[in-house]
């Protein structure tokens, strides 16, 4: 399945392992060295502080995680986003910070089962609408903490 991503996608680690990511699961999924996106929870919070944010307003996203994004990807990258603890709430602060929705997707997975083949399948189906109007958004309106998520930079055609 990773091998199938790579073959359109630039993948990097989006998680709260951070660099052990690549030690601890990496060997398992064909991702020894591929980079990663810094997060925690300490970071996020003050990300979205420094923006503004008040600390109520903070807990309403995955705030390890999301606000780290603008500091890696442009609002022109086309992306996807593969999570199990993603939802409307994400996209939205997304949009807030400038990025055009045609120009990413949020593809959440069964924390239950992880990555499966329908989601690599639906992730490369992003690739060609990726920059147009996407015609189906997520509609999670929860964003929970899970284990593990990886982020994807479309690779051009």
């Amino acid at each position: 399945m990773v091998a199938e991503l790579r073959r359109h996608y630039g993948i990097c680690w989006f998680t709260l392992w951070n660099d052990r990511a690549a030690t601890l699961m990496g060997p398992h999924v064909g991702l020894e060295s591929v980079p990663f996106i810094r997060t925690s929870w300490l970071g996020g919070r003050q990300v979205m502080r420094a923006q503004g944010y008040p600390d109520s307003a903070i807990e309403l996203v995955l705030y390890a995680k999301t606000p780290m994004l603008p500091g890696h990807l442009g609002p022109d990258d086309h992306w996807v986003w593969i999570d199990d603890a993603h939802g409307r709430r994400d996209q939205d602060y997304l949009k807030r910070q400038g990025f055009d929705p045609a120009n990413f997707r949020l593809l959440r997975t069964d924390p239950r089962v992880g990555l499966t083949w329908d989601d690599v399948q639906r992730a490369v189906s992003f690739v060609p609408e990726l920059g147009h109007i996407a015609t189906e958004l997520e509609q999670e309106t929860a964003t929970r903490l899970g284990p593990a998520s990886t982020a994807g930079r479309a690779e051009e055609a």
